[in-house]
């Protein structure tokens, strides 16, 4: 049997699967109440899960190579005898 024949049936078996997901697939309606729908779990309210997220506009010169501490660049800056 050549390839040809042995990735048509996984094309073929991917598409329908993909169809199928999108025909049961529930839409997304951005307002509150279809948040507040969605139930969520006991020990993530419990759990007084944080996320910090930290972007500035130093943060992409900020970026250094594996091995050296970036995070200096504002202290560089402010010294001056950064870039």
């Amino acid at each position: 049997m050549s390839p040809l024949h042995v990735k048509a049936p996984i094309k073929y078996f991917t598409l329908i699967f993909i169809a199928t997901l999108m025909l049961f697939a529930k839409g997304y309606d951005p307002n509150w109440e279809s948040l507040d729908s969605r139930p969520t779990p006991q020990w993530y309210k419990d759990a007084k899960f944080g996320v910090f997220i930290h972007w500035g506009l130093y943060s992409v010169p900020a970026w250094g190579p594996k091995g050296s501490y970036a995070e200096w660049y504002l202290k560089g800056l402010q010294r001056g005898d950064s870039l």
